[in-house]
């Protein structure tokens, strides 16, 4: 879902930063003229494993120039990671948070933080899981 997501918003000509909860695994985009950003960054997801984030790098300020749309991808999110989440989202920024196969709770304390939340299963395809962003966020293109 993430490359999807990348590949698609730089596709769409918008900066894409991707910001880790645990230490950096992934290779960021780069600049719109370097050729390699799309590969470096596919590259890098193909080795990603799962590490734990620990407290301080969730509990530290969220970035002050995060403007725009804001995608999440998450697995089974904790509090402090929620809570950062959270933080991330600017005023009247969209902020789309993809689960998988998500706690309650999680989706609530999402969703009342003005999140849309996308329950998926992780064989669902990325083309089903846009579809149903768009719908949820009221996006859906040809309904009436």
């Amino acid at each position: 879902m993430l490359a999807s997501l990348g590949v698609h918003l730089d596709g769409s000509g918008f900066q894409v930063t991707v910001d880790e909860t645990a230490p950096t695994q992934l290779e960021q985009f780069g600049e719109r003229w370097d050729g390699s950003r799309r590969e470096a960054f596919l590259t890098s997801l193909a080795g990603v494993v799962l590490k734990d984030a620990g407290p301080a790098r969730l509990e530290r300020p969220a970035a002050n120039e995060t403007t725009g749309p804001i995608f999440a991808v998450l697995g089974d999110p904790e509090e402090l990671t929620l809570n950062w989440l959270i933080r991330r989202r600017r005023g009247t920024d969209s902020g789309v948070a993809f689960l998988v196969e998500p706690r309650e709770a999680a989706v609530t304390r999402l969703t009342e933080a003005g999140w849309v939340c996308v329950s998926v299963r992780p064989w669902d395809e990325p083309q089903a899981a846009w579809k149903a962003a768009s719908s949820e966020a009221g996006y859906l293109r040809g309904a009436h």
